[in-house]
């Protein structure tokens, strides 16, 4: 069964400048996919599917803005993590706030 949590973070300065190059960097992919599927609606050819924009992003035909500075780290031991983790993402509110939403895999669920 899957379970989604959402949580509010309270990121430091430096985590909040990387979490906007990281929304700039979706911003850009985003509309490099749209001005594509427009070229191809133009031209009446068939549009992109979503695998074909998932092989473009894994042979890095796209060029992004550098992100050296932007990584995944784990803090957690994951063998131990009694809940495989689906998916998470980051969000910023309208009111500046931000939320990380979590989906995770769960074996036994407690009511």
């Amino acid at each position: 069964m899957y379970r989604a949590y959402r949580f509010r973070l309270y990121p430091t300065t430096n985590q909040v400048e990387l979490i906007h190059k990281t929304f700039g960097c979706t911003r850009v992919v985003c509309n490099h996919y749209l001005e594509k599927q427009k070229t191809l609606y133009d031209e009446g050819k068939d549009s992109l599917s979503c695998f074909d924009m998932i092989k473009d992003l894994k042979r890095r035909i796209i060029k992004l803005p550098k992100l050296k500075e932007v990584s995944i780290k784990g803090y957690r031991d994951l063998e131990y993590l009694p809940r495989r983790i689906i998916n998470a993402t980051i969000e910023q509110a309208s009111t500046l706030k931000y939320y990380v939403s979590v989906l995770v895999e769960e074996d036994d669920v407690y009511i």
